[in-house]
């Protein structure tokens, strides 16, 4: 059976979901947590240290909207290699970007009467390489770097779902309709504001 693990660094966990499986066929088996203060090597060699599977395990780490963006650009043309030609054209005049500077990837969403819609993800370079060196010193190299938005909208698979994920100091919003991410916002508050205001208002600490 194939091992995989989720890598999430966030403001305040680190946390590590592990899936056993095959054939695209996974379940989770468990998800192991440390907190973000402690730095990310440590948190890591924490969570390596509960789990003896680590080094059979093939990783795969979340990319923060926060440090890139997404956008669904429609054509009105639905060959794949026209598509593809015309794409960071299109991008770099609706984004405020040099695209010599970023990493641009696509997905086909749908093609159908002569138009095609695709999701494009693009972020720095810069940024990329900084996530990546991170989690190499950490020893947790992953083999794939997937933008988070499109992790969370995994969970969406039917119909047209809003999948939302509160975290510490930041909100997720993933739209998806028949199984795609069609859009992603982020809202700069999460739980940590929510913890506050009912403190705040019932006039006691967070403790």
């Amino acid at each position: 059976m194939a091992l995989v693990q989720g890598i999430d660094v966030g403001s305040w966990r680190v946390r590590v979901a592990t899936m056993e499986g095959s054939f695209r066929r996974f379940v989770l088996r468990d998800v192991t947590e440390m907190e973000s203060s402690v730095g990310l090597g440590d948190a890591v060699e924490a969570i390596r240290a509960q789990d003896p599977s680590w080094d059979q395990a093939e990783r795969v780490a979340a990319f923060p909207l926060d440090l890139g963006a997404m956008r669904v650009v429609t054509l009105p043309f639905v060959d794949r290699a026209t598509v593809a030609k015309a794409l960071p054209a299109e991008v770099e005049s609706s984004v405020p970007y040099d695209l010599e500077e970023m990493v641009l990837a696509t997905q086909l969403i749908d093609a159908d009467k002569g138009k095609s819609r695709t999701r494009v993800v693009i972020a720095p370079r810069e940024a990329i390489r900084e996530r990546l060196e991170s989690l190499r010193a950490a020893r947790a190299e992953p083999r794939w770097l997937v933008l988070d938005a499109e992790a969370l909208a995994s969970y969406g698979t039917r119909g047209v779902q809003a999948v939302i994920d509160v975290g510490h100091t930041r909100t997720l919003v993933a739209l998806v309709v028949g199984g795609q991410l069609h859009a992603a916002r982020l809202v700069p508050m999460g739980g940590k504001a929510m913890t506050d205001a009912i403190a705040g208002a019932l006039g006691i600490s967070e403790a």
